[in-house]
């Protein structure tokens, strides 16, 4: 995968004032990896790594977000803790955010929420069964909120 387009793409949104994250996760992910070997290549290939192969070239992203809605082999608390003692050794401020279910605590996010630093929560209200958005939508948020 080489896609200097998209690292174009991301130094004009960050010149912009936009923070550009990497999403790793999603409904069916399986990351079978060791956290410490996994949070490694994630700083070297889109950070301030050192790697002979980067898919955005100089691009360099703001942060992770962990998108973990099946449960993983991987430790997510050790990848997440790995990732912030990396961010500490950068030269510029990065940001690990999780996207958790709506259901309190998180089928696969709730421990990470509970035991690693994490900048942001980005919920998801959607997928989420009783806490869907579908359940409530948008013309009955206004009202939803007063009451």
């Amino acid at each position: 995968m080489h896609c200097p387009d998209m690292g174009r793409d991301i130094k004009y949104c960050q010149s912009k004032g936009k923070v550009v994250l990497l999403s790793i996760g999603g409904a069916t992910a399986q990351l079978n990896s060791d956290a410490a070997t996994f949070s490694q290549q994630v700083w070297d290939l889109f950070m301030e790594g050192s790697s002979p192969y980067r898919p955005f070239d100089d691009a360099i992203i703001d942060g992770v977000d962990l998108d973990f809605e099946q449960s993983s082999q991987m430790n997510i608390i050790q990848f997440a803790n790995n990732m912030n003692q990396l961010f500490k050794s950068g030269t510029r401020k990065y940001y690990l955010t999780a996207a958790p279910q709506c259901p309190f605590p998180d089928a696969n996010l709730g421990n990470l929420l509970a035991q690693a630093h994490v900048d942001m929560a980005f919920i998801q209200f959607y997928n989420s069964g009783w806490c869907d958005n579908s359940k409530y939508g948008l013309p009955r948020w206004p009202q939803a909120s007063i009451s």
